[in-house]
């Protein structure tokens, strides 16, 4: 257990940081970039383990819902409403980390992820999930008493 409020800032601030870094790179994906891939048809294989890369409205939907989580996270701010947005935030990774690492994402997705795809969230995007879960529950302040 975290028991200094500078190191629970530090975790959830990472935390934060992990989820608007997410959030900055779906902003850029809605422009048309595909970056960290060649083309396009290749960041839809890798990133969504599907043919096609879902379009501009998608991205920044995900974006604005990325970067309020990440206000939630480092906001520090110990009310209930708080607490429970932290909560909602973290339980939202833990299933999709959790998903990956049991080649389970499919079941999330309304199509069947490629198989690239599927050793690609194995070996990294549920791991990322799964530390940004543990940064957002180590570094939540602790409610009063």
């Amino acid at each position: 257990m975290i028991t200094t409020r500078r190191a629970r800032r530090a975790l959830s601030l990472t935390g934060a940081a992990l989820i608007a870094g997410a959030a900055g790179i779906h902003v850029l994906w809605a422009t048309g970039s595909a970056w960290p891939a060649r083309d396009r048809r290749e960041l839809a294989e890798v990133v969504a383990g599907a043919d096609e890369f879902p379009g501009p409205v998608a991205c920044v939907a995900v974006a604005t819902l990325l970067a309020g989580a990440a206000v939630v996270v480092g906001a520090g701010d110990d009310g209930r409403v708080a607490r429970t947005g932290r909560a909602g935030v973290a339980g939202v990774f833990a299933v999709r980390g959790l998903a990956g690492l049991t080649a389970g994402t499919g079941k999330l997705v309304p199509w069947t992820p490629s198989d690239r795809f599927v050793r690609v969230d194995r070996r990294v995007y549920s791991p990322l999930c799964l530390t940004i879960t543990a940064l957002v529950l180590a570094g939540a302040p602790r409610a009063r008493r």
